[in-house]
Formats: structure tokens, sequence, C-alpha cells
């Protein structure tokens, strides 16, 4: 699973790096929801109609899909919801 992980931050890192670097500042790791992503590929994070296209692309073009999903699952959940997302993170941050 570590691999996983390595790989993930380097996408993250990557392609979203002011998300990626409050997740840091709040001390977010990654096990906190890839882990549960990961193992149920995204069937219980996304309704079953995406849950089922990402499954789709994932058997077509294999585990890379997977990590570009999340990133676009924070991206999308980060845009939409906007502040209020980064809200509750900002609050976790605050926590002793």
């Amino acid at each position: 699973m570590h691999a996983y992980y390595y790989t993930y931050n380097d996408f993250f890192h990557e392609n979203l790096p002011r998300l990626f670097a409050h997740f840091k500042e709040c001390a977010l790791s990654e096990d906190l929801y890839l882990l549960d992503w990961l193992y149920t590929v995204f069937a219980k994070a996304m309704p079953l109609d995406v849950a089922c296209r990402v499954w789709d692309v994932f058997l077509r073009d294999g585990e890379e899909f997977l990590f570009k999903t999340a990133l676009g699952e924070l991206q999308f959940k980060s845009l939409v919801n906007g502040s209020l997302w980064l809200c509750k993170l900002e609050c976790v941050c605050l926590l002793p």
C-alpha cells in the first residue's frame, strides 16, 4: 500500500499543488480517504452510474486511472463545494 501512497502523492503534488500544500499543512494523510477509495474502487464514494464507469475504465486502462480518479474527486469536491469543503478541512487543522 505504501507504493500506492507514494505514487498518489507524486500525482497529487504535480497536479494539485495548492490543495496538496493545504493537506500537508493540516496533516491530512492520504490513508484517511485513499484506502477506502482504492479498496472499493470508488463504489462507496460515487453514485452507482459513475462508479460503474470508473470500473470500466480501470479495467481497460489499469491502476494509474485510479489515481487520476482520486485527484479528479478531490478537485471536484474543492470546486463544487468550494470554501465549504475547505472550511471543514481547515477546522480539522485547528484541532489540537
